[in-house]
């Protein structure tokens, strides 16, 4: 059995979708929108993958999150 934190729960997101923001991520709007998307990785054992994503907010700003500021997709 597996216990949550361990479990892959990896959202996927693409350029152009519309995302709604957790609560405590919420200071320029509930919503947003994905322009761009920044992937870091090390390859090879051990290795990792990261993804940041720049996002044009309710307000009008552009700013970076990552999966874990989401609550879900509007797709």
């Amino acid at each position: 059995m597996l216990y949550p934190i361990f479990k892959n729960s990896m959202i996927k997101f693409s350029v152009g979708d519309l995302v709604v923001l957790k609560p405590t991520y919420d200071c320029h709007g509930k919503t947003c929108v994905i322009v761009k998307i920044h992937k870091s990785d090390m390859p090879g054992d051990g290795g990792w993958i990261s993804f940041n994503y720049e996002v044009v907010t309710e307000s009008g700003k552009i700013v970076y999150i990552t999966e874990s500021c989401v609550s879900h997709s509007l797709k």
